[in-house]
C-alpha cells in the first residue's frame, strides 16, 4: 500500500479519509467482489419493466422489507446484481435521497466473508460507520460506512446468507 500523505489545509495538518482502493487492497479486508448497486427509484414496477423490456434483462426476485420500508427488485447483471429500491413511506433515507438527488445510484456493495471482522477492521483504522453492528438484509447480514470516509460514496459491505451466518445469526 503507497505511504499516506499528510494534507495541509488552512494551517491544520489532517489524515486524508481513505480511497475506495484502500478499503480493497489496504490490509486485506476480505473484499470478495461487488455484490449489488443499489439504484434509488419512484417506482419499483416501472423500473424492472424498462430493465427488462428495453435491456433485456430477467428480474431474480422482488421482495418487500417492511424493517426498512423498502420495496427490492435484484435484476443480475454477469456476477453483480443491480438492487432497485422504491420506498414505501413517505419518509425515511430513500425518501429524503429522492427528493434531493432525484432516481439514480444510492450505493455499492461489496461482499465481505466476515463482516463483523472487516468492521472492526475499518473502525481501528478510523473509518466512520453507519452502522456499528451488522444487522440482517434482504441478502445477508449488511453494514453501512459513513460517505464520509468513503470518498462520498454509500458504501455498504454484505455477508451473503450462508451456512456460517444462518448458524451465528439466525
Amino acid at each position: 500500500m503507497p505511504p499516506v500523505t499528510v494534507l495541509k489545509r488552512q494551517g491544520a495538518t489532517r489524515r486524508p479519509a481513505l480511497g475506495m482502493l484502500d478499503l480493497l487492497y489496504g490490509g486485506n479486508l476480505m473484499i470478495e467482489g461487488v455484490h449489488h448497486l443499489g439504484i434509488a427509484v419512484r417506482s419499483l414496477k416501472q423500473a424492472l419493466e424498462i430493465y427488462s423490456r428495453a435491456m433485456g434483462l430477467e428480474v431474480q426476485k422482488t421482495m418487500e422489507l417492511p424493517d426498512f420500508k423498502v420495496k427490492i427488485g435484484f435484476v443480475p447483471v454477469g456476477d453483480v446484481l443491480l438492487e432497485f429500491i422504491e420506498p414505501l413511506s413517505s419518509s425515511g433515507a430513500f425518501v429524503d435521497f429522492l427528493s434531493q438527488r432525484g432516481e439514480g445510484i444510492h450505493h455499492i456493495a461489496f461482499r465481505v466473508s466476515d463482516i463483523d471482522a472487516v468492521l472492526e477492521k475499518l473502525k481501528n483504522q478510523g473509518i466512520k460507520l453507519l452502522d456499528e453492528k451488522s444487522r440482517p438484509g434482504a441478502e445477508g447480514m449488511i453494514a453501512f460506512l459513513n460517505p464520509e470516509s468513503t470518498s462520498g460514496v454509500m458504501v455498504e459491505l454484505i455477508e451473503v446468507w450462508g451456512e456460517k451466518i444462518r448458524q451465528e445469526k439466525g
